[in-house]
């Protein structure tokens, strides 16, 4: 594929659709970076939900001349991020109404949209904000593709899953769960930019934290975890006992305050912040990390190498949080402990499993080796030369 293949012009447009969470961002940024590595001129569609995290990920991405925009209009030449009206799909028969109402309009749209400038490539990260572009651009004849990190797909990508020219996986298993095995490609999940090991002295200088201590990462991804973080506070009187080491943990904006009031009145070294944009220098510092079991945090824990204990989120009806844990704890790469949602009950199994972990290090040694076994550091790029080698073929 050329420039000139993609698109009339000599600047390929690639659209990208989803939102709602940084999972369903980050590895679209990754991707549009991967693309402008290999085409210098390419140009960008975010096709996003109205979430306020997805304007304020994209807003601190390093995407080139990026401008926000209502759907009309010609594209910018370099970067365009359109919020979608589309709504998930509801959970009562009385909001049925509303959601088809938000979904026509969406669907009006992005039908407005790619036709006025129609795109190499509609590449969906899954979930409802990506329904509205994938139907619409399968509907005409545009290639699409979809990214399904997840070991287990929800009910919407087993939906998008049927109108996708090619769907990439994270894992072996997810394979047999789409009605078309033979379009799933294998890759990882692409990883945001600079995910590599960093000077430590800089990173730790950074968090304030103490070069001389380990550190226990603690984090709910981009808006926190409540129930991670009430367990951590109800354990901090016995993890206060374990000599050597220190926290840096991400609580999300909501319970900011109450983390840090807990911290203050403990004596035990800590950094709480609501959340940081350099996943990186936090990942690289950790010797332990505690965390959901998202997506695309797994994809980062394995291509840094990191031992984990994974609390997967507990509401999903599918639990594919756990189903992604559990491909790493059969691995060696990391423990589940279920989320039992209160604190009583988390906090002894947790400080009980953190406690021999911290007092290991030849057993966090090799989980770090077996993560990092586990990861795709080339993702974004495999994904990029597979989308140009199937518009060739």
């Amino acid at each position: 594929m050329t420039p000139s293949d993609a698109d009339h012009d000599d600047a390929p447009l690639i659209c990208f659709a989803g939102g709602g969470t940084g999972g369903h961002i980050y590895p679209l940024i990754s991707l549009a970076h991967a693309f402008k590595r290999r085409f210098k001129n390419a140009r960008f569609t975010f096709l996003t939900t109205n979430r306020d995290i997805d304007a304020r990920i994209l807003a601190s991405a390093d995407l080139p001349a990026t401008a926000r925009s209502t759907g009309s209009g010609k594209l910018p030449t370099s970067t365009q991020i359109i919020a979608q009206p589309v709504r998930p799909l509801p959970s009562s028969p009385l909001q049925a109404i509303a959601f088809f109402r938000h979904w026509r309009a969406s669907t009006a749209q992005v039908s407005k949209l790619l036709t006025q400038c129609r795109p190499a490539f509609v590449i969906g990260s899954g979930g409802f904000g990506s329904g509205p572009p994938i139907s619409v651009a399968h509907r005409m004849g545009i290639h699409t593709s979809l990214l399904n990190p997840d070991a287990v797909p929800g009910k919407a990508n087993r939906y998008l899953g049927k109108m996708a020219d090619l769907i990439f996986a994270q894992w072996d298993c997810t394979r047999e769960a789409f009605r078309h095995p033979e379009r799933v490609m294998v890759t990882g999940c692409p990883v945001r930019e600079g995910m590599k090991r960093v000077d430590r002295d800089r990173a730790m200088s950074h968090f304030g934290l103490d070069p001389n201590c380990k550190i226990l990462l603690v984090t709910g991804a981009s808006q926190g975890a409540r129930s991670i973080n009430e367990a951590i506070v109800s354990a901090m009187d016995k993890l206060q006992h374990i000599p050597g080491w220190q926290i840096l943990h991400l609580t999300g904006e909501a319970d900011l305050c109450t983390v840090q009031a807990a911290y203050a009145e403990c004596n035990i070294r800590a950094k709480a912040v609501a959340y940081t944009d350099r996943m990186a220098d936090a990942l690289s510092i950790a010797d332990l990390v505690l965390s959901r079991a998202g997506a695309s945090t797994l994809a980062e824990l394995t291509v840094m190498g990191v031992p984990s204990v994974l609390m997967p989120y507990p509401y999903h009806r599918d639990r594919h949080q756990h189903a992604n844990a559990s491909e790493l704890e059969k691995c060696g790469a990391a423990v589940l402990l279920e989320d039992r949602i209160t604190p009583d009950e988390n906090a002894p199994r947790l400080h009980k499993i953190l406690a021999t972990l911290m007092s290991d290090e030849a057993r966090r040694s090799e989980m770090a080796r077996r993560a990092k076994s586990l990861g795709h550091p080339t993702a974004a790029d495999d994904i990029v030369e597979a989308l140009c080698c199937s518009v060739t073929t």
